[in-house]
């Protein structure tokens, strides 16, 4: 965003993230009238968002939003001093993005954004512009244990899912087989492989009336077989291909506050009745 005052204008022309640990910037400071720059700084600004369940007094509950900004860095700028009436300076600056787990984040409990704030002084006056930047994220997977596939047959079919791996990118498809071993015979309308995006938030230590809150968004969705029959004894193995967004909402992320998890689905779908279903979790990273 590009801010003026009466003699300066100020315009945030580039700002990306590089190697996921600093902030590339060009900053561009262009004089309307004569005009003496004496101090310049840049901050990375976090804007993180986090919606829980909140009781009142009488037991009723709410969902409330809550919305929180901290600076994460500040560099200092070599003032430009005097710049002549149509004079244009460019600044290139560098900010350091902190280590531990920060990340762009868009879902529907947890919202985590950035940006970068150029502010000059000018004698009593400041100028300000700002400009948001994507922060991405390769969680480390030693901080993970190993995926397993959880399971539940509903007393109809054991599901599994192979030949998936662990990690997750934007852009690139998700291929594997689910397997399926009827337990009892019928027929069930599909099989159905779903991307979810899994969020927890966790209620504030210290409020009694905050509560959890967990939300799962489909972000991908496949049918690898419709109109089965099951036949006990015949197994079934189902290849498919699920087509991952080119940019993930959010990475794999675990904070004491929040966290974002990444799950394979594949269930039976049986109309007017449980589904039998298995869950196998990925590592998702974003760019």
């Amino acid at each position: 965003m590009r801010a003026h005052t009466g003699a300066l204008t100020v315009d945030v022309v580039r700002a990306d993230v590089v190697d996921a640990d600093r902030v590339d910037l060009v900053v561009s400071l262009m004089a309307t009238h004569d005009v003496v720059v004496d101090r310049g700084e840049v901050e990375l600004v976090r804007a993180l968002a986090l919606t829980h369940r909140e009781r009142n007094w009488n037991g009723a509950s709410s969902i409330v939003s809550r919305r929180t900004e901290s600076v994460l860095g500040r560099v200092d700028l070599e003032a430009p001093g005097p710049l002549a009436a149509g004079q244009t300076e460019h600044l290139h600056v560098v900010v350091p993005v902190p280590t531990g787990g920060e990340a762009s984040i868009a879902g529907r409990l947890v919202q985590q954004q950035y940006a970068v704030r150029v502010q000059f002084r000018t004698g009593e006056r400041q100028v300000r512009a700002t400009k948001d930047v994507h922060v991405p994220s390769t969680p480390d997977p030693s901080l993970f244990e190993p995926p397993s596939a959880v399971r539940d047959d509903a007393g109809t079919a054991v599901l599994g899912i192979e030949d998936v791996p662990p990690r997750l990118y934007g852009g690139v498809p998700v291929r594997g087989t689910v397997t399926l071993d009827p337990l009892v015979g019928g027929h069930a309308r599909a099989v159905r492989v779903d991307l979810l995006m899994v969020e927890h938030v966790s209620a504030s230590p210290g409020e009694p009336l905050q509560e959890d809150l967990d939300a799962s968004s489909v972000i991908s969705s496949v049918t690898p077989a419709e109109h089965v029959e099951l036949v006990p004894g015949q197994a079934l193995r189902l290849t498919f291909t699920l087509h991952a967004p080119d940019r993930l909402p959010a990475p794999t992320v675990r904070t004491p506050d929040f966290a974002v998890r990444w799950v394979l689905q594949a269930a039976l779908d049986r109309p007017l009745r449980r589904d039998p279903r298995v869950t196998l979790e990925l590592l998702a990273a974003t760019d």
